[in-house]
């Protein structure tokens, strides 16, 4: 599926399941608020992974082990990535293709 799509199917339930925030309705300059609320939610689905990481590290469990738990936080952070995009009216797809293409040359020297 596209990313496009992806974005679309996230938007659509966003409207369909607003709670204290309108997720659905672009960012304005006046509610920083919401985008403030989904960075701290972002930050905090980073941290739900990063412990499970941490602690395989240290000899808790394997990771593979973990590895249901992992895709769950990994997809918290895409809905959430998501959703700041749609919020910030940007073409999550369309900026990830440009960034590359300027990654490509800014990491040419790396490559082998």
């Amino acid at each position: 599926m596209e990313l496009k799509k992806i974005m679309k199917l996230q938007a659509l339930f966003d409207k369909e399941h607003s709670g204290i925030f309108s997720w659905s309705v672009r960012r304005r300059e006046d509610d920083l608020e919401v985008l403030e609320f989904l960075l701290v939610c972002i930050i905090g689905e980073l941290g739900e992974l990063s412990n499970i990481v941490k602690k395989a590290m240290r000899g808790d469990f394997p990771l593979t082990a973990k590895k249901e738990q992992l895709e769950e936080e990994v997809a918290d952070i895409f809905t959430y990535l998501l959703k700041i995009c749609n919020k910030m009216n940007i073409d999550l797809e369309e900026t990830f293709l440009k960034k590359l293409e300027r990654n490509k040359v800014r990491f040419k020297h790396y490559e082998r």
